[in-house]
């Protein structure tokens, strides 16, 4: 029997324990030193692991009891990673090969390992904490779309950062894909040594222009992740038709540059999963042309802020932030002599009314927070639906 003490009792700490109650030849422990395995849920950060104790994440672990068989016969598997855009991916592959989404998505694959239905294929959506503590953990296609500066909370810097997402391709062998933006020279260095087949995109590739006849999404940063699931199902033997066919009906994902309504001639788009300064930029540049009333907010990160506070000061007309980011926001924004009104507020519905105050038709209203949720808020889908209440109640 082997014993395994499981570290967490969120939804990943949570789903584990639930497996190894239905899993022959494994038994769940609370006692750490007794334990064969330590399996860890990604919000636990290696510094607090206990010592002298080999711990991997939940990923590491349904990896390895998929491919002992334990789940049945083993599916081709297709990993997701980057800073932006890997959630939208990951339902777009999902979409396009028509099977379920796990991982940082919202379902833990360890899920998969005591279903009844097998899949052919499994899509996966890495975070760079999944990825830290994983070993032998090796897809058959492996996406990497774009690295910039994001969580040095708790990999330091962009070497630790980059280090932990190129675990996605690390035991890669030449027999396996791995997708990538050829646009991203952050992305390079890390590459270099990758052993797996290449399969580059960018803008240069005469796909960007199939992706966007087909992509119904908002925005030059979905044609590339539209690029990076196209080549990804491509890998595993989708056909061009069946993948135009298929894209043209995939509706996005919520919280990511989602229309919410029109109010007062104005749209609202919630891009609560803009988590970071990248993210914002991103969203921001779907709109070209427009108007843009920018709400901010979230926990403050300690990522760099000057470029993109110069950046907003020339492309929105208004900014409007609250939350814990705002005491070091605010002086960087100011700093840049910008015409653009920065606003504080206390609370999202006190930001909201502000905004409300300075509009003209055809304008756009995007919140996209560049911030962390876990100030104010449970996570960032309970920020984008609390977001999402308050705009239709003004209806």
């Amino acid at each position: 029997m082997v014993k395994v003490a499981v570290l967490g009792d969120g939804i990943t700490g949570t789903a584990v324990r639930r497996a190894l109650s239905h899993l022959k030849g494994y038994e769940a422990v609370a006692d750490l030193d007794r334990a064969d395995i330590v399996v860890a849920s990604p919000g636990i950060p290696p510094r607090d692991y206990p010592a002298g104790k080999a711990v991997i994440s939940e990923i590491e672990f349904a990896y390895q009891l998929i491919h002992t068989g334990a789940a049945g016969p083993i599916p081709k598997l297709i990993g997701i990673t980057g800073t932006n855009g890997k959630t939208t991916v990951t339902a777009l592959i999902a979409h396009l090969l028509q099977v379920p989404a796990y991982g940082n998505i919202g379902t833990p694959l360890i899920d998969y390992v005591t279903q009844e239905h097998f899949h052919p294929f499994l899509v996966v959506e890495l975070s760079s904490y999944q990825l830290e503590s994983c070993d032998t953990f090796r897809p058959d296609v492996a996406v990497f779309l774009n690295l910039t500066p994001d969580h040095f909370a708790r990999h330091r810097d962009m070497v630790g950062y980059g280090s932990s997402k190129s675990k996605i391709f690390a035991r890669q062998t030449p027999s396996d894909t791995l997708v990538y933006n050829a646009d991203d020279p952050a992305l390079a260095p890390w590459i270099a040594g990758a052993v797996a087949q290449k399969r580059p995109f960018g803008k240069d590739d005469p796909l960007f222009g199939q992706v966007s006849c087909y992509l119904h999404l908002k925005g030059t940063h979905n044609v590339y992740n539209g690029m990076a699931a196209a080549l990804a199902v491509a890998a595993v033997g989708l056909d061009q038709q069946t993948i135009w066919t298929r894209m043209e009906t995939f509706p996005g994902v919520a919280h990511r540059i989602e229309y919410v309504a029109t109010v007062r001639g104005v749209e609202v788009y919630n891009d609560s999963k803009g988590t970071n300064p990248d993210s914002t930029i991103c969203a921001v540049e779907a709109f070209p042309d427009r108007r843009i009333h920018l709400i901010l907010c979230g926990q403050d990160k300690g990522l760099p802020l000057e470029e993109f506070a110069r950046f907003l000061a020339e492309r929105v007309v208004s900014v409007t932030v609250f939350g814990e980011m705002t005491s070091r926001f605010t002086p960087i924004f100011e700093a840049q002599n910008s015409s653009v009104p920065l606003r504080t507020a206390r609370t999202m519905s006190d930001a909201w009314q502000r905004v409300l105050s300075h509009l003209r038709a055809g304008d756009v209203i995007l919140f996209s927070p560049s911030g962390a949720s876990f100030d104010q808020f449970k996570n960032f889908e309970d920020r984008g639906d609390q977001f999402k209440a308050m705009v239709k109640g003004a209806l």
